[in-house]
């Protein structure tokens, strides 16, 4: 979820400050009272931003860890928490023509 901070505003947590950092009043005002919301996006990992498909048959394996809350969430008080209620990982699947199979097989 991205809502631009106002410059100079990053380090002003306060939301009722009217005027200030408006990216997090926007931010506060789509979570605020525990509301669930979705977000989508590509992993940020050499692996998750390569145009170019893997040999089949290559074995990946993808560990995610959840950062702290005190990292994740922005605040100069009170007790937060973020809790992930479901997580998916969309993967890209091609079929690649059997010439290309056996060059690229020719090749390793």
């Amino acid at each position: 979820m991205f809502y631009k901070d106002t410059a100079g505003e990053f380090d002003n947590t306060d939301v009722t400050a009217t005027g200030k950092n408006l990216g997090l009043k926007q931010r506060y005002e789509r979570v605020k009272g525990g509301k669930i919301f979705d977000m989508c996006g590509i992993l940020h990992i050499d692996l998750g931003t390569q145009p170019r498909l893997l040999i089949s048959g290559t074995t990946i394996r993808v560990r995610l860890l959840k950062a702290k809350d005190n990292f994740t969430l922005l605040a100069t008080s009170g007790s937060f928490s973020l809790q992930i209620k479901n997580i998916s990982l969309f993967i890209r699947k091609c079929d690649v023509s059997s010439s290309i199979v056996v060059g690229h097989e020719k090749a390793l």
